[in-house]
């Protein structure tokens, strides 16, 4: 009977001493956590995104984000990121969005600032509960883009910090103006093709979801889901102008002072008022793609 016992004490021992998540770990690729840097604490983290696969032609892009955040307090933490994008763009032309052929290296697109406010703890209450905001601005390309988000989440702990369930809602307001098209890269679209540098206003809901469980020391396995839909006023659209529905697995491995996340997120469904040309039914592939992939790596100190 005790040679039984020490077995068993043996085969859980390590989860036993596994580390919890830390606060500032992202156990997944896009939904965010409730909890919030201790005070005095701070992280840094690279994202970086490829999208991928327009049902036509060929479309590569890659998006990174570099951010730095600190704890002003137990329950309060600020935030500022810096991002860079590339992306090729080949055989796709859609009028009044994608304008053919092009091709970016490696370009600074943006900044942004934000903040976040946890307001109930969900390692102590029986549900973890943070308000945020995020301010962007994103330049270069196409177009020129400002936006403000304001960001509810949820949290709920299981099984002594075993199993993590986390909801999100992202509601993102934003003023978007394309740039003008060169002489030349007008020469080479249809006649018929429009593009208007008219400036729009654009709303985006982004309601997140996912699970995270961490099935031996340091490291957890996920599953995320994100469903979003657009609305547009302008002159190219005016209402709601697409919807998407992706859903994907998370690997996540968290080590003393540093972490990494890798998720892949391909699209479910999707729908919209345009279609590329060729692409497969049932998807949005203007604004989105097929398939997503993202690692993060971070570093608390």
């Amino acid at each position: 009977m005790r040679l039984r016992h020490a077995l068993l004490f043996l085969s859980i021992a390590p989860f036993l001493a596994a580390p919890c998540a830390l606060a500032g770990e992202h156990l997944l690729g896009y939904t965010p956590s409730a909890e919030t840097l201790p005070d005095g604490a701070s992280d840094v983290y690279q994202s970086v995104t490829w999208r991928g696969d327009k049902g036509a032609g060929s479309y590569n892009a890659f998006d990174t984000l570099t951010e730095v955040e600190y704890g002003m307090t137990s329950s309060f933490q600020i935030g500022a990121g810096f991002r860079t994008e590339t992306y090729a763009v080949k055989d796709i032309v859609v009028s009044g969005a994608i304008p053919g052929d092009d091709r970016c290296t490696l370009r600074p697109s943006g900044i942004q600032f934000d903040f976040q406010y946890n307001l109930l703890r969900p390692a102590v209450d029986p549900v973890g509960l943070s308000w945020g905001m995020a301010l962007g601005a994103g330049w270069g390309g196409l177009k020129d883009k400002y936006e403000v988000h304001n960001i509810l989440t949820l949290q709920k702990n299981l099984w002594d910090d075993q199993l993590f369930l986390f909801a999100s809602a992202d509601l993102e307001t934003a003023y978007v103006k394309r740039n003008p098209l060169s002489d030349d890269r007008r020469a080479s679209l249809p006649a018929d093709f429009a593009w208007s540098t008219q400036a729009e206003m654009v709303v985006t809901p982004t309601l997140s979801a996912g699970t995270s469980w961490r099935f031996a020391p340091g490291w957890y396995a996920g599953l995320e889901t994100q469903y979003q839909t657009v609305f547009k006023t302008g002159v190219n659209s005016s209402g709601r102008d697409h919807w998407t529905l992706f859903a994907g697995p998370t690997l996540h491995y968290g080590a003393q002072d540093w972490w990494c996340t890798l998720t892949w997120l391909p699209q479910i469904e999707g729908g919209g008022a345009k279609q590329i040309d060729g692409q497969p039914p049932g998807y949005h592939l203007i604004d989105r793609t097929r398939q997503e992939i993202r690692l993060k790596i971070g570093f608390n100190f």
